[in-house]
């Protein structure tokens, strides 16, 4: 029961030091991709969620991922490509259909996971567990001027040797933020794995002037591992310039993928997301796989949206989004929402 759960109002000067924070960043990374040079071939991406805008430090509460695009090509290049991997997929039509221009990208990020009261050193039982999170993927995408296809391996840690509980307390000390005081009931150390499948499809394309248009996407996927499973399918909505050289890699969380229209023209987007999902398993909510952990009964069928806007001038480009979420376990008293910023330059 919640019965010793207090939530604290926090006053306005801790929104406006958090906010100061993020600008700081954002600032700081902008200054650092202006310098790209337009003659570079990847494309870097850095990432920040924060669930700052809703108020509070419950459940998904931070992330943080640098990715690595590298550029397009009519196949996958070995050298790009980790060699299980490239093993794995070499001789399938998805690495060999002709007329298909294919990429590799690479990201690293941490995740972290609490209760919604922070304050207390005392196991919550029926709240989500503290959990972090290191997590290594790698995607390969094939796509032509309507389907994108895609694959996605990841292999992590989950536990304190994921350093959520550093990286946590610094932030809310920088911030002036409760500090926490529940992380000595975080899951267990445990490798995690996942594979993922999905695709995307440019049902409807309206084309205003030759660089400004909108256009209808849907999507699907699938994914096993004892990180998660799950499969989801949903809709988005976009109106902007060079809808076409985003979408490739665009999904319903779009913050997290590579952004190819950096450096290419200047540009604004607006996108909007609905989507539905079906989840098996949550390490991050059913507790550790191999030994005894704090869990709670998550639920299986989900909802999330996402809205956005991204810009983009010279060598770089930002991308900014509100996510909420359908409840993900049984004894969640409300919905869950955050915001993400994220940057790209060529490289």
């Amino acid at each position: 029961m919640h019965e010793s759960i207090v939530y604290h109002q926090k006053p306005i000067h801790w929104l406006t030091k958090k906010l100061t924070v993020a600008k700081s960043i954002a600032a700081i990374s902008i200054l650092a991709l202006s310098q790209s040079v337009s003659g570079a071939d990847g494309i870097i991406t850095f990432t920040w969620e924060n669930d700052m805008f809703s108020n509070n430090d419950g459940q998904y509460t931070n992330g943080i991922g640098f990715n690595y695009a590298h550029p397009l090509g009519s196949r996958f290049k070995e050298d790009f490509t980790p060699s299980p991997i490239y093993w794995l997929i070499k001789d399938t039509d998805f690495a060999n259909e002709a007329g298909k221009r294919r990429g590799v990208y690479h990201q690293f990020g941490q995740a972290m996971y609490t209760p919604e009261d922070i304050t207390t050193s005392a196991l919550i039982e029926d709240d989500r567990p503290y959990a972090g999170l290191l997590l290594w993927s790698t995607s390969l995408v094939s796509f032509d001027n309507t389907l994108s296809d895609r694959w996605t391996f990841s292999l992590g840690l989950i536990g304190p040797s994921a350093f959520a509980e550093d990286v946590q307390k610094q932030f809310h000390k920088m911030t002036e933020s409760d500090e926490p005081q529940g992380w000595d009931n975080q899951l267990n150390n445990e490798p995690v794995f996942k594979v993922e499948r999905s695709m995307l499809f440019r049902a409807l394309e309206l084309e205003l002037n030759p660089s400004f248009g909108m256009d209808f996407l849907t999507f699907g996927s699938i994914g096993a591992g004892t990180l998660s499973s799950d499969a989801k399918a949903g809709i988005s909505l976009r109106i902007g310039h060079s809808l076409d050289q985003t979408y490739p890699t665009f999904s319903s969380f779009p913050v997290r993928n590579p952004n190819y229209l950096s450096g290419r023209s200047a540009h604004w987007q607006i996108f909007a997301s609905r989507a539905k999902s079906y989840v098996n398993n949550d390490i991050t909510l059913d507790g550790n796989t191999f030994t005894d952990s704090h869990s709670v009964d998550l639920i299986n069928e989900r909802m999330f949206s996402v809205v956005g806007v991204s810009i983009g001038f010279q060598s770089w480009s930002m991308m900014l989004s509100y996510q909420e979420s359908s409840k993900t376990f049984e004894t969640q008293t409300e919905e869950h929402s955050y915001g993400a910023l994220s940057l790209s330059a060529i490289w």
